[in-house]
């Protein structure tokens, strides 16, 4: 159901490395734009987007066995 889907990747963002879980939060809970979350954590818009795509495949490789649970 879809509590349990949200609480599986609240328990997914928690695993994630500090740096990562910051992105994640900032863009998808906060709606922060790339350009504002470069300008709060003082890093290169570049930067800010690389490690948001890798916290969303880090992301996406924790909940695949939840995946693969919903399918049945």
């Amino acid at each position: 159901d879809a509590t349990e889907r949200t609480e599986n990747q609240h328990r997914a963002i928690l695993q994630l490395p500090e740096f990562q879980r910051v992105m994640v939060v900032l863009y998808h809970t906060e709606n922060r734009s790339y350009e504002e979350i470069a300008e709060l954590l003082d890093l290169p818009i570049g930067t800010v987007k690389s490690r948001l795509n890798r916290a969303r495949l880090t992301l996406r490789q924790i909940l695949e066995p939840d995946r693969e649970h919903f399918r049945r």
